[in-house]
């Protein structure tokens, strides 16, 4: 009997392993931000300048750990690195919208328009923390 469950324990501990094997290597489709818009105020000069806007993306964007680089006015590229994995985006924006655009990435398993579900999650959390961001910049405007 004591064989018997010595025997269940390892088949118990290669099928969580396969399931955490196959649930690391899902895919999903590349996710990009087109065109968000950029909160405005109700009342004339209460908008964001490029500058503010600017400033409200790398702030919202190093929450999470991202590392951003100016390209030029309304360019950035943003970097994020967690443990072997990497991402790459090209941020571009102006006072009306902004975009998140997918650049290159190491140990992603990108192919045929696909990545790792992890790039995916970083996305949405970079959008939503630059949304963040940027709605508390109007507010204390």
């Amino acid at each position: 009997m004591r064989r018997h469950l010595g025997h269940n324990f390892w088949i118990v501990l290669l099928a969580l392993c396969i399931m955490l094997f196959a649930t690391s290597c899902r895919t999903a489709p590349i996710y990009n931000v087109n065109n968000a818009p950029v909160p405005t105020g109700l009342e004339a000069g209460k908008n964001l300048t490029i500058q503010e806007v600017h400033n409200a993306i790398v702030e919202g964007g190093a929450k999470r750990g991202w590392k951003m680089q100016t390209v030029n006015e309304g360019h950035l590229v943003a970097k994020l690195n967690v443990r072997s994995h990497e991402a790459e985006v090209d941020i571009n924006y102006s006072v009306n919208n902004y975009s998140i655009v997918y650049k290159g990435s190491v140990n992603l398993k990108e192919a045929n328009g696909k990545i790792s579900s992890s790039y995916v999650t970083w996305i949405h959390n970079l959008e939503r923390d630059i949304n963040k961001s940027l709605s508390d910049a109007l507010v204390s405007k």
